[in-house]
């Protein structure tokens, strides 16, 4: 007879510690530019490919906060693989624009199944020309996936609000390991992917952005994960014990970090962990 854990409460609820400044009006201040101050449209994107979607160029935009002159700003590129290179190292501004495009080329023949791809492009520029409130780092963020199988099912305690949700799991067909995913309560399109040992503990988590198919307030919600980002102290190592498992990070709201994320699953159906009791 399997003998399941109970699904331990989350006492820790996601406290309101607001990385973004809010308005008078309840919006979030996405902006708040002087002239000459350089931005990117959007702190991040992240994708989950899969063998068969083309994927060889990320356009991203500049933003600044005048319209006038022609000006290149310059950038710079920290990424985890040489396949991910940028087309040119400058945005070019043109006289009566306020926007300006970067490319970032994929090489995608040379992309490997399961591995995450992480890459920052900074604004090199003065520090006075930064703006305040934008976004003066953009890290894009992709894998192309396996062909993922049902793994069983479980219950999701939520953190953020504050409630009990039934979810499935999900395992890479012909990965040689564990490698699975907690296809996500809210919506079963996006998912968050995991190790596991042979006896069903917690391995880790991929560093990444990942999507969870929500919005709140018609803000969409991702959850940030990264130990050696910008906000690792908040990004713990994803635990268990026995069949219930831990996992913390950052909620984004609309790309930008804005809530602690605290939350636990129980897998109750086709647990790895089972036959190795």
């Amino acid at each position: 007879m399997k003998l399941y854990k109970s699904l331990l409460i989350l006492s820790m609820v996601a406290v309101a510690g607001l990385f973004t400044a809010c308005s008078e009006d309840g919006y979030w201040d996405k902006y708040n530019f002087q002239n000459d101050t350089y931005s990117f449209e959007r702190a991040s994107n992240s994708y989950s490919l899969k063998a068969t979607d083309e994927f060889s160029e990320v356009k991203v935009t500049v933003v600044r906060g005048t319209t006038k002159g022609n000006v290149d700003v310059l950038t710079t590129l920290s990424a985890n693989s040489d396949i991910i290179t940028l087309a040119d190292t400058a945005a070019h501004f043109v006289d009566g624009s306020s926007t300006a495009e970067i490319s970032i080329l994929i090489n995608q023949s040379k992309i490997e199944m399961g591995v995450n791809y992480k890459a920052d492009v900074t604004l090199n520029v003065p520090e006075e020309q930064l703006s305040v409130s934008g976004a003066t780092t953009y890290t894009l963020s992709f894998i192309v996936d396996y062909n993922w199988v049902a793994a069983g099912k479980g219950i999701y305690q939520s953190g953020l609000f504050g409630e009990q949700m039934e979810c499935t799991f999900e395992m890479a067909e012909g990965y040689k390991g564990g490698y699975y995913c907690r296809v996500s309560p809210f919506n079963p399109g996006y998912s968050i992917p995991f190790f596991l040992d042979e006896a069903g503990n917690a391995v880790g988590i991929p560093s990444g952005i990942y999507n969870m198919g929500i919005k709140v307030n018609g803000a969409s919600f991702d959850f940030y994960y990264d130990p050696a980002g910008g906000y690792g102290s908040y990004c713990k190592p994803f635990t268990n014990d026995g069949n219930v498992y831990y996992l913390y990070g950052v909620w984004n709201s609309g790309g930008n970090p804005a809530w602690i994320a605290a939350d636990a699953f129980m897998w109750t159906e086709g647990w790895p962990g089972a036959a190795a009791e």
